[in-house]
């Protein structure tokens, strides 16, 4: 499911943003299928990557291609089963789960990071 600061454009916060931040279940048979698909991607760097590589721990695992994709299955303490609720899917060529709004304004709002502040306070607007 996409996070971060393209699933505040999906959710109408645009801001420039150079990598994609993605929560995925740990369970280790889906873990296991994002690898067979990451293995296809770009010059297929993530061929390198474990399941085993996906715990339960806070922190992400970064795949760079043409542009760094961070893998979360812990972000902000939440698991993607925390978040799960604030799941949608944009509807285009190729449907995307990504965090509402109100899923990213309860992981940003655990950040200290002055733009995930910024980024909370917009997102309320927004819902307003």
């Amino acid at each position: 499911m996409v996070a971060g600061r393209v699933a505040c454009a999906l959710n109408g916060h645009v801001r420039t943003t150079e990598d994609l931040d993605l929560v995925v279940d740990a369970e280790p048979g889906n873990v296991r299928r994002m690898l067979d698909v990451l293995a296809g991607f770009g010059e297929g760097h993530a061929r390198e990557l474990l399941v085993a590589d996906f715990g339960d721990e806070e922190g992400a695992v970064r795949v760079i291609e043409d542009f760094p994709v961070d893998l979360f299955t812990r972000i902000g303490g939440l698991r993607y089963a925390d978040l799960e609720a604030h799941r949608k899917v944009h509807d285009g060529e190729v449907e995307v789960p990504y965090l509402d709004a109100e899923g990213l304004i309860l992981l940003k709002s655990k950040s200290h990071r002055p733009q995930d502040r910024l980024d909370v306070e917009a997102l309320h607007r927004l819902g307003e």
